[in-house]
């Protein structure tokens, strides 16, 4: 696969931009995700806003199977783990206390909550504390199963196969669609489960 970067569609002038990193082979402390083809890895930063651009020359297809799951945590006692880690943290050092409490100020009164690529469920877990309805949406089971446990649903499918007669008020992206091929369709497929006046919050890195 050649890797042929294209800074055209950017809002900043593709002359502004300058490289960061170059990555040919991956780097000694990144997890081995099995990925497919040449690895070749650029990031570039706008010298006016700052903006950093990533992209990739190689095959992201298979990125998320299981082997994503087992590399990160291992097992199921390694999300029990990473869970109680997360939850444990006080306020000052949590982002996802942080962003509970932001989106719930925000909401100002309960809401049915989806959240899309879930994982080990701590944004849920915070907004159920917080009297919310909540559900979430993931593509390995593990993650259901562990949440069922802290009485959290979780639907194990693409989100634009998921079948359910209430609609949400909320859907949330918590650093997700930085990790999904079309992540315009992905806003479109979530428009359908959204109330009326339901939002949409998105978070990326």
């Amino acid at each position: 696969m050649k890797f042929k970067v294209n800074l055209n569609w950017h809002i900043c002038k593709p002359n502004r931009f300058r490289t960061l990193f170059d990555y040919k082979t991956k780097p000694k402390k990144e997890k081995d995700f099995n990925i497919e083809g040449k690895y070749h890895r650029s990031f570039y930063q706008c010298d006016l806003c700052n903006h950093i651009c990533a992209y990739h020359g190689f095959k992201t297809n298979n990125l998320y199977d299981e082997d994503y799951l087992n590399l990160t945590y291992k097992d199921m006692s390694g999300i029990s783990k990473r869970f109680n880690q997360i939850i444990s943290l006080p306020i000052s050092k949590s982002d996802n206390k942080n962003r509970a409490q932001r989106v719930d100020k925000f909401l100002g009164k309960k809401f049915n909550i989806l959240d899309v690529g879930c994982g080990t469920g701590v944004f849920l877990y915070e907004m159920k504390k917080k009297g919310h309805n909540v559900k979430g949406l993931d593509l390995d089971k593990r993650y259901a199963n562990f949440l069922l446990g802290k009485k959290i649903k979780v639907f194990v499918k693409e989100l634009n196969k998921i079948t359910t007669k209430k609609k949400f008020n909320l859907i949330t992206f918590n650093k997700v669609l930085e990790h999904i091929q079309d992540p315009l369709q992905q806003l479109k497929d979530a428009k359908k489960f959204l109330t009326k006046n339901g939002i949409i919050y998105i978070e990326v890195p």
